[in-house]
C-alpha cells in the first residue's frame, strides 16, 4: 500500500449498466466523465445512482495442471447482489437485462469503480414481505466468468451522483388552451384533453444535451394524462407535474410510465 493510500470502504453503493457496443470506450479512459455522459445521453449507459449490496470475491476455478503441478488456475466465477430501491422506475431495464449477454457491470465501492471483463447474467427479482411498512425493491444477483478481479479505477463520483431535486423550474409545459402546445426546450407534451390545471415544469437544460428518443406516460391514480416525448440525457433530471385535480407530483424523467 502507498504512503498515500487509505483503505477502500466497502458496499457496492452505486452502478452501471454499460452495453457491450461501448464497453471498450469507457474502458479505455474509465475516469473521464465526459464520455460516460456522452454514452449515457445514447442509453447505452444506465447509471445506478443509489445501491447497497456486496461482491463476494470470486470462486476459483482449477484445471487439471502439466508436469509437477497438480492443477492450474483458470479463472473465477464471480457474484454481485444488489439491492436497489427504484422499484417501479427501474422496471422495463430490469425486464430488457433478463435472458441477454449484451451488457456489462460497473460497480462502484467507497471510491473505487470496477468494471467487470466480461458480460454478466442478471437475475432480478422483486420480493414481496407482509409487513405494510416494507418496501418493494428490486434485488438482483450478477454473475459472470473471469481470469481476475476487476480491476480498481478513481471512479468519476459525480457521474454516479444521485440528482438534488431543484425547489424552482425554468420552463414549463401547460395544458390551457391546447392538449398538444408546442415543445418546450425539447419536450413535447400530449393530453388527453385540454385542462387548466395540467402542467409540467421542468429545467430547460439537461443534464446531458442528446441522446436517443424517449417517452414518459404520466398516469395518476391508474388513468393516464398525459405523455411526453424529449431525448434521453434528460433521463434522471426532476420536473413537476400538476394533475387535472391540481395536486403536484415531482419525480425523475423515465423511459416508461409513471405512475401517481
Amino acid at each position: 500500500m502507498g504512503c498515500e493510500d487509505l483503505p477502500e470502504k466497502a458496499r457496492i453503493r452505486r452502478g452501471a449498466w454499460i452495453h457491450s457496443s461501448v464497453v471498450d470506450l469507457i474502458t479505455a479512459d474509465p475516469r473521464n466523465e465526459t464520455v460516460w455522459n456522452t454514452h449515457i445521453a445514447t442509453g447505452k449507459v444506465v447509471i445506478l445512482a443509489e445501491l447497497s449490496g456486496t461482491m463476494d470475491g470470486g470462486s476459483p476455478k482449477l484445471g487439471p495442471g502439466f508436469g509437477d503441478t497438480k492443477e492450474r488456475y483458470q479463472g473465477s466465477d464471480f457474484k454481485a447482489t444488489i439491492k436497489d430501491e427504484n422499484y417501479i422506475e427501474n422496471w422495463p431495464h430490469y425486464r430488457s437485462l433478463v435472458g441477454k449477454s449484451n451488457w456489462y457491470f460497473c460497480y462502484i465501492t467507497g471510491t473505487q469503480g470496477h468494471i467487470t471483463g466480461n458480460p454478466v447474467t442478471v437475475a432480478p427479482k422483486n420480493p414481496i414481505t407482509e409487513n405494510v411498512d416494507d418496501s418493494v425493491i428490486w434485488e438482483a444477483e450478477i454473475s459472470w466468468f473471469e481470469f481476475f478481479t476487476p480491476a480498481p479505477f478513481k471512479a468519476p463520483l459525480a457521474v454516479f451522483a444521485a440528482p438534488i431535486a431543484p425547489a424552482e423550474y425554468d420552463a414549463l409545459i401547460k395544458f390551457d388552451v391546447s392538449a398538444t402546445p408546442t415543445a418546450v426546450s425539447g419536450i413535447t407534451g400530449v393530453a388527453e384533453e385540454i385542462d387548466a390545471q395540467q402542467r409540467l415544469e421542468f429545467n430547460a437544460t439537461p443534464p446531458v444535451v442528446g441522446g436517443a428518443p424517449q417517452t414518459m406516460d404520466i398516469e395518476v391514480n391508474g388513468e393516464q394524462e398525459a405523455s411526453f416525448s424529449y431525448l434521453s440525457g434528460r433521463n434522471g433530471s426532476y420536473f413537476r407535474y400538476t394533475d387535472k385535480a391540481g395536486n403536484t407530483h415531482q419525480d425523475q424523467f423515465i423511459n416508461g410510465t409513471k405512475s401517481f
